[in-house]
C-alpha cells in the first residue's frame, strides 16, 4: 500500500510541474534580476521590500506556490503548466519567517543543499568568528579535561541546609497529617 501512495503523491507533486520549485526549497535571486521584466513590473514598495529581504543576510525559502489562474480542482493537470507565483521569506530557522513576498519564478533559482546541509547564514556568526560546531570531548582518567565532573557516590549535605527537615512536603510524603 505504501508504494502506491508514493506513486500517487509523486504524480501530483513534482518539481518539474511547478516551475521547478517546491515549498521548502532554498532559493536565491538570479544575478540579473534587476533587468528582468518581472522585476521591472513590480511597484517601488515591492522592490524596496525585495531589497530588504536580500540585505537581511538570511537564507531565503519558498513558503508557498500559487497558480496565476486559480483552478476549481487542486491537482488538476491544467494547473501544472508552470505559470505560478512564488511566495518567499527569510528563514530564521524553526519555522520563523521574515519579509514574506510574492515574486515571479523567473527572478529565482533553487539552491541545493542536499541532504539538508545548509550552512549557517553570516548573521548567526558571533563577532569573534567563533564557530559553535559540536566536537568530541577529551576524557582524562574518567573525568573531562579541565575539571572533575564525576557524580558523587554518597549523599553530601548542602551548605545552609537544616539537619532535620520539618517541611510540609516531607510530612506529606511520609504520610503524616498536619
Amino acid at each position: 500500500m505504501e508504494k502506491k501512495f508514493i506513486k500517487v503523491l509523486e504524480s501530483a507533486m513534482s518539481r518539474y510541474t511547478r516551475a521547478g520549485f517546491l515549498v521548502g526549497d532554498y532559493v536565491e535571486f538570479v544575478k540579473s534580476y534587476k533587468s528582468n521584466k518581472d522585476y521591472k513590473a513590480l511597484q517601488d514598495i515591492q522592490k524596496d521590500a525585495l531589497e530588504e529581504l536580500i540585505k537581511c543576510g538570511l537564507r531565503i525559502r519558498v513558503i508557498g506556490i500559487d497558480d496565476f489562474i486559480p483552478a476549481r480542482f487542486p491537482g488538476n493537470p491544467d494547473t501544472s503548466n508552470g505559470m505560478v507565483s512564488i511566495k518567499i521569506a527569510a528563514d530564521q530557522g524553526g519555522g520563523r519567517q521574515l519579509y514574506a513576498l510574492t515574486v515571479a519564478p523567473s527572478l529565482l533559482k533553487v539552491i541545493d543543499f542536499y541532504p539538508n546541509l545548509a550552512p549557517f547564514p553570516d548573521q548567526f556568526t558571533r563577532p569573534n568568528n567563533e564557530i559553535l560546531a559540536p566536537k568530541e570531548v577529551d576524557e582524562v582518567d574518567g573525568g573531562i579535561k579541565g575539571g572533575n565532573y564525576s557524580l558523587p557516590t554518597k549523599n553530601t549535605p548542602l551548605k545552609g541546609s537544616k539537619k532535620k527537615a520539618d517541611s510540609y512536603t516531607v510530612n506529606y510524603m511520609a504520610g503524616i497529617k498536619s
